[in-house]
């Protein structure tokens, strides 16, 4: 006689979900809940972890289409087998022959010995092949035959994955194709104990986010003295954006000699007026009374390497002047850029320069801004009154304005479970809320967020601490959880 795979526990295929879904936590083999299950593991309404897990793949108590069992034993809880070489006695015992017919001729005598039933005081009776029915009442009597597409009417946690074959399948999938809940090798090797870690999306590392700035100073004859105030007031401008946690590139435009060079010190600035190589970029290029706009067209190139793709730009006019450009020629020259990163999300116009009541906007002013009127009241920036005989006040609230359009970063601490070590490799994230997924796709850094918008990348791809979740993917995120799968490790 043929002896019959060994089907897969009822009770180890309860585990291996539990497992799956609160990584190390316990999971107990009754009917109650495991500790800490309902309250905000992030995965939904997961089944009670008990003796059974719904409707089973392969039920005991199912039959073909002309009454005999199925001969499908996938998912069957107990671990008999049928001895190849034992004594007639003990397969009669425990099993039934593959030829024989345990129902009467009649189609309605008795089960043969051993069959499964449902009732009775003792618990369930051993299914055919020997193996315990538990896990298997609920589908009992359902016709399983071969080609049935009987994962339709199974939960979703335990339906194959598209396009595999049902036959095949010694496990639960929790979770959509290409989630952070899938686990590839239940079907290569056999269950296996996925790790699993979760932490609230409003844990993030990331603070208030990044901004790029791209200061423009006018060094013609009349901006000697703001020249000067801009010098003595960049360094707290940028200490009080640092402060707020948030991660900025400034780079300042603009030369002159004399009461009109511009210089910025240490800290900010590098020895010899030049660069501090972490968050300063100086481009000593001259910018007279109406050309700003059109000089951050043309120096384009000059400061490119300091702009990063998946933050906000701002810009900051600081004129006594308005600009020789409109506002809808510099929009216009700024889409045509290349995208290396360029301005695909536009930009927040910000300044200090005339306006007002008075036809040069303020008392020393040379002209009205309407350009940049219109710029900053299209943008929503900040502006300030150039003619003020005092700047301090200005760049905290600067700094505050260009602060608020900083966007938040989503960057997660990578929590792996106790006494794992994690593979790189083999980790998956996604934004888990209830029973909503959102697929998050991995990439190599912050530059791929362009392309791929919904990415997720390592802060070493090799030794990796954190996980960033790129900005249009973050921006959507409400509440919810953010999944890691480690894989079997």
């Amino acid at each position: 006689m043929k002896s019959k795979p060994a089907a897969v526990p009822g009770r180890a295929l309860a585990g291996w979900l539990c497992a799956a879904a609160l990584a190390s936590a316990g999971c107990s083999d009754g009917p109650a809940e495991p500790p800490g299950f309902a309250s905000g593991n992030g995965f939904g309404a997961l089944p009670t972890v008990g003796p059974t897990i719904g409707p089973t793949i392969g039920d005991a108590g199912k039959t073909d289409g002309d009454g005999t069992p199925s001969s499908d034993t996938r998912g069957r809880s107990g671990d008999a087998r049928t001895p190849e070489d034992g004594d007639p006695a003990q397969e009669d015992a425990g099993s039934v022959p593959e030829d024989a017919d345990p129902v009467a001729a009649d189609g309605g005598g008795p089960q043969a010995d051993g069959a499964a039933t449902r009732g009775g005081s003792d618990g369930p009776a051993p299914a055919p092949d020997g193996s315990s029915s538990a896990g298997d009442a609920d589908d009992a009597g359902k016709d399983v035959a071969p080609g049935d597409t009987w994962a339709d009417d199974l939960p979703w946690w335990q339906k194959p994955l598209p396009g595999e074959d049902a036959s095949t399948v010694t496990g639960p999938d929790a979770g959509p194709v290409g989630s952070a809940d899938v686990d590839d090798k239940t079907k290569a090797t056999g269950l296996c104990q996925s790790s699993y870690t979760q932490t609230p999306v409003e844990l993030t590392l990331g603070g208030g986010g990044k901004v790029d700035i791209i200061v423009f100073v006018d060094t013609s004859g009349s901006m000697s003295q703001e020249t000067k105030w801009l010098k003595t007031n960049l360094n707290a401008f940028a200490n009080y954006i640092q402060q707020k946690n948030i991660d900025f590139h400034l780079i300042l435009i603009g030369s002159g000699t004399g009461a009109f060079d511009i210089c910025i010190a240490p800290p900010l600035g590098g020895i010899g007026c030049t660069g501090n190589g972490a968050n300063y970029w100086p481009v000593k290029k001259p910018v007279y009374s109406t050309d700003g706009l059109q000089k951050m067209v043309t120096y384009y190139p000059d400061y490119k390497p300091f702009l990063r793709a998946d933050v906000a730009k701002n810009f900051v006019a600081v004129t006594d002047d308005n600009s020789s450009m409109s506002a809808v020629a510099f929009k216009a020259a700024l889409a045509k850029l290349p995208l290396d990163p360029g301005f695909p999300n536009g930009f927040i116009m910000h300044g200090i320069y005339a306006f007002g009541p008075l036809a040069n906007g303020c008392p020393t002013g040379a002209a009205k801004g309407t350009v940049y009127d219109t710029l900053v009241a299209e943008t929503g920036g900040a502006k300030f009154q150039v003619c003020l005989a005092d700047w301090t006040p200005i760049f905290p609230e600067l700094a505050k304005g260009i602060i608020a359009t900083a966007k938040a970063e989503c960057t997660y601490a990578i929590q792996v479970p106790p006494g794992k070590v994690m593979i790189p490799s083999l980790v998956k994230v996604n934004h888990v809320d209830g029973e909503n997924f959102i697929g998050l796709t991995k990439i190599a850094n912050g530059a791929a967020c362009q392309q791929t918008p919904n990415g997720w990348y390592f802060d070493d791809p090799t030794k990796p601490v954190t996980v960033t979740v790129c900005p249009t993917a973050c921006n959507a995120f409400v509440g919810g959880k953010i999944a890691f799968n480690f894989g079997c490790i």
